[in-house]
């Protein structure tokens, strides 16, 4: 990386009259709760449910805690095993142990900063330890998207308002 911006974070736009946001924001229009599957569900089920709900991953639950999320690159990567597992292969096999979360009040900048670094693809989001929604990356930079345009919006709004004959700026 080059030295000159190392360590430095970007400025990211806001404005006061457009929320700040976070992945709560994001979640208002995500399904409200995903389709979950247990550590001894097969590949089959996984990829069932994955299909009916055009989803590309699943969390694999134990009880009620989250212990993994088997996903479309789960799938192809088992897939070129030797030994090559079949549909009938429980999840707990196949999946990819889950060790990272986020909350409600995260910002999304945060959540995509812990997926870039972790490679991930998927983030489960938890309410006082419950899983209440699996986003993906596109979710997050889809929300990140809608919100700049918000802000840029609300700029030149801001802008035409102060161009205008007989206001002043103080």
């Amino acid at each position: 990386m080059d030295a000159r911006v190392a360590g430095t974070k970007g400025e990211f736009p806001q404005h006061p009259r457009v929320a700040p946001l976070t992945v709560k924001s994001v979640l208002k229009n995500h399904p409200p709760a995903p389709q979950c599957l247990r550590a001894d569900d097969t590949v089959r089920a996984a990829l069932k449910i994955m299909a009916e709900h055009d989803i590309g991953a699943v969390p694999v639950m134990d009880g009620v805690r989250l212990i993994g999320i088997f996903s479309e690159r789960d799938y192809a990567r088992c897939s070129t095993w030797a030994a090559q597992p079949g549909m009938t292969t429980p999840l707990r096999e196949v999946m990819t142990a889950c060790t990272l979360f986020a909350n409600l009040t995260d910002s999304v900048q945060e959540c995509l900063r812990l997926m870039l670094e972790n490679r991930a693809r998927y983030l489960p989001i938890q309410e006082e330890g419950n899983l209440i929604a699996l986003l993906s990356i596109d979710d997050l930079l889809g929300g990140m998207v809608a919100y700049l345009e918000r802000v840029f919006k609300e700029n030149e709004l801001d802008r035409q308002i102060v161009s205008l004959r007989g206001t002043y700026s103080c």
